[in-house]
């Protein structure tokens, strides 16, 4: 079997196995037509997909330079090869942040074999257009979130886990939990994945 096919069959398998539930940015993101592709340890390309080749000449943070998967972000090309290197079976989600901070491209990776004997990194790509604003957007006036809560859930749709938000604003986590809920209860969501498809609907009116 071809790489490109065993690409597709893992990928595939991937999405069937309930390996994708949660509440993470990727697992909704992830069931859509997403640019696909594998490297190897070093980050040679070893197969990309033709949605993925797009995105990697499109001027995103992470991008091809001959044949190596290239991250310019700052934090830099060995620690991105690092953290590939640590991927296991269970799906990972990665996120490319620009030089403000905002997500730039969602990784969602995991290593399988690649029929070889070599273990090969499957990753599917989400390219972030805009960072979404909710006070621009006018979604935080709308649902009449205070200033505590429209600073969470922009943290929130930023990619923030509520462990990340309790440490950058020093709150307990309970505090950071008890705001979610709050959140999720006035904008009749109940999870960030569901915020995050909220929040890009008012971001593209």
């Amino acid at each position: 079997m071809r790489l490109a096919e065993k690409a597709d069959s893992a990928f595939n398998d991937m999405t069937g196995t309930g390996a994708l539930d949660g509440d993470s940015a990727v697992e909704w993101v992830y069931r859509l037509s997403l640019p696909r592709l594998v490297v190897n340890a070093d980050l040679q390309l070893l197969w990309a997909n033709r949605v993925a080749e797009t995105v990697l000449a499109s001027g995103q943070m992470v991008r091809r330079r001959g044949e190596t998967l290239w991250f310019d972000d700052h934090l830099g090309q060995d620690h991105w090869r690092e953290r590939l290197s640590e991927v296991g079976a269970d799906l990972a989600r990665l996120v490319v942040t620009d030089p403000r901070g905002h997500p730039n491209l969602i990784i969602g990776a995991f290593r399988r074999s690649d029929g070889t004997r070599r273990d090969a990194i499957f990753l599917s790509l989400m390219a972030v257009s805009q960072s979404l604003d909710l006070t621009k957007s006018g979604l935080a006036a709308m649902f009449d979130l205070t200033n505590a809560e429209r600073q969470i859930a922009q943290m929130l749709v930023d990619l923030r886990s509520p462990r990340e938000i309790s440490e950058s604003l020093g709150v307990s986590i309970n505090t950071v939990r008890t705001h979610i809920r709050g959140i999720y209860v006035k904008l009749a969501v109940s999870s960030q994945r569901e915020l995050l498809r909220l929040a890009s609907t008012f971001c593209m009116v």
